[in-house]
C-alpha cells in the first residue's frame, strides 16, 4: 500500500474514533486517563499494593490500592501512591480529573470497609504532594430529604 494510501487510512480512522467518543455521553467514557498543561499523562491505577509496588514497604503487600502514573514526555514513568488508600479497606471505581489552571490532579474514587461502609473519597496531586482526602459520606439508612 502506498504512503498517502495509508495516510488517508489513518486520518479516516482517527476522525471516525473522534467522532464516537464525541457522539458518547460523558458519563460513558472511562475517566482512567487525563492529560496535563506540559503534555504528560496522568493515569490511574487500581490493584493490590504488592502488584502496583513490588518490594514496597509503605503499606501491606495485599492491600487494595489507587496509583497515579505520570509520564511526561521523554521521561520514564513515575508511579505515586496515593496515600488515603494504604489502608485495609477496598479501593474501586477510580477517575481522575485534570484542573487546567491549578494544574492539579484530582482522585475520586469508591472506598469499601470490612463493615460494608462505602463512602467516596477525593484526593488532589498538585506534581510534588498530596492534599489529604476529603470522604463523601452517605448513610443509605437515613430519610430522605430535599
Amino acid at each position: 500500500m502506498s504512503c498517502k494510501k495509508t495516510t488517508r487510512i489513518r486520518s479516516l480512522l482517527l476522525a471516525g474514533a473522534g467522532l464516537l467518543l464525541v457522539s458518547l455521553p460523558t458519563s460513558a467514557i472511562p475517566h482512567e486517563a487525563v492529560l496535563g498543561n506540559e503534555g504528560e499523562l496522568y493515569l490511574v491505577k487500581s490493584g493490590t499494593y504488592g502488584d502496583l509496588f513490588p518490594g514496597g514497604k509503605a503499606t501491606d503487600a495485599s492491600y487494595s490500592v489507587l496509583a497515579l502514573e505520570i509520564t511526561r514526555p521523554g521521561e520514564a514513568p513515575q508511579r505515586v501512591l496515593v496515600p488515603a488508600t494504604k489502608d485495609s479497606d477496598v479501593e474501586s471505581s477510580p477517575a481522575v480529573i485534570f484542573e487546567t489552571d491549578s494544574a492539579t490532579v484530582f482522585l475520586v474514587w469508591e472506598s469499601r470497609s470490612g463493615l460494608n461502609r462505602s463512602v467516596l473519597r477525593l484526593a488532589s496531586f498538585d506534581g510534588t504532594a498530596w492534599a489529604p482526602a476529603i470522604e463523601v459520606t452517605g448513610n443509605s439508612y437515613s430519610a430522605k430529604t430535599s
